[in-house]
């Protein structure tokens, strides 16, 4: 594409607001991603310097949000090319515009790093600690759902990022995550179930991140599942994440489950950490009707996920794992 082209389709992305010009927008942003993906270093070294800039104009007038997508994505697009100093301006915009209370702008900004994240993570990796801080920011109580709902998305890449050299930095970030998971999923409970993948970021990452933070990681977790007026979706979403802990068991310590000969250490009961005891799931009314099983123990039936036997039909998406007995968390 020749450079008045690219010219155009720059100047297109500044154009005043209307129903016709957004959707001009949107394509323009869409042609200039594609146009840049192979031939970032064909191009006019002025363009190049101008274009983050222009980006971050872009962002900071665009009420679409669907063009503020795909101008995340053009921006994390220049970062994985051009690296930090071809970023420059719009690293700069995102820093200042996080921190920005209104909703939009603070929502536009976590969207470009959430995306720069996923494209160039090595690019941005020493700077983990300064944009966990700039998440954390936007997990504050009070802020809309918007902003939350795309930091943790962000705190998933940045967990994946930084994977185990930083578990103290991302242990830290637990009780916020766990908190404003809470609430998103009160407010928005579609963003709140896409949300829930921050978990299954961190224990990928490193299981010993959510050791410290297990019980009410757990807790949040088969609330949802046990609550009838939760959606089929976000419950089964919130029981693959115990199903992924368990997966994971065998690289957490045993010590930090509490878990010692059939007990749970320290809870005078069976799977006290569970909220589980003498054979039955506390604060359920006694029976394994927290995920709506029927009829007291189900006779094995866990009937609210299609389970036909005494373990999960299918063995929960062939993870080979019988959760009739609860034998990938240590069994009893």
């Amino acid at each position: 594409m020749a450079a008045p082209d690219l010219e155009r389709l720059l100047a297109e992305l500044l154009e005043p607001d209307s129903d016709v010009i957004r959707r001009i927008r949107q394509l323009a942003a869409v042609l200039l991603r594609r146009r840049l993906l192979g031939r970032w270093k064909r191009l006019d070294p002025a363009l190049r310097q101008r274009l983050p800039t222009l980006l971050a104009e872009a962002l900071e007038r665009e009420t679409e949000h669907t063009v503020t997508v795909v101008l995340a994505q053009l921006g994390a697009l220049v970062l994985r090319r051009g690296g930090l100093s071809a970023w420059g301006p719009l690293g700069t915009w995102v820093q200042e515009v996080a921190r920005d209370p209104r909703p939009p702008h603070q929502e536009a900004a976590l969207l470009v790093l959430s995306a720069a994240l996923e494209a160039a993570p090595q690019v941005l990796a020493p700077h983990g600690p300064a944009l966990a801080a700039l998440c954390r920011g936007a997990l504050a109580p009070g802020v809309p759902p918007s902003p939350p709902a795309y930091s943790l998305q962000a705190l998933g890449g940045l967990g994946a990022m930084l994977g185990d050299t930083h578990t103290e930095l991302l242990r830290s970030l637990l009780p916020d995550i766990l908190t404003a998971l809470k609430k998103l999923l009160d407010a928005d409970e579609e963003r709140g179930t896409e949300a829930l993948e921050v978990l299954d970021e961190f224990l990928e990452a490193d299981p010993a991140t959510v050791t410290p933070h297990l019980r009410p990681l757990l807790d949040l977790c088969l609330q949802v599942a046990g609550d009838e007026c939760w959606g089929d979706a976000v419950r089964v979403r919130a029981l693959a994440t115990v199903t992924f802990l368990a997966q994971k068991r065998p690289k957490v310590r045993r010590g930090a489950l509490g878990y010692t000969g059939g007990h749970w250490e320290g809870t005078g009961m069976y799977w006290g950490a569970l909220g589980y005891t003498g054979g039955h799931w506390e604060g359920t009314g006694g029976h394994w009707d927290i995920l709506g099983g029927l009829g007291g123990h189900c006779g094995g039936h866990w009937d609210v996920l299609g389970d036909t036997g005494s373990d999960w039909g299918g063995h929960w998406g062939g993870t080979g794992i019988f959760w009739g007995h609860w034998g990938a968390l240590g069994g009893y």
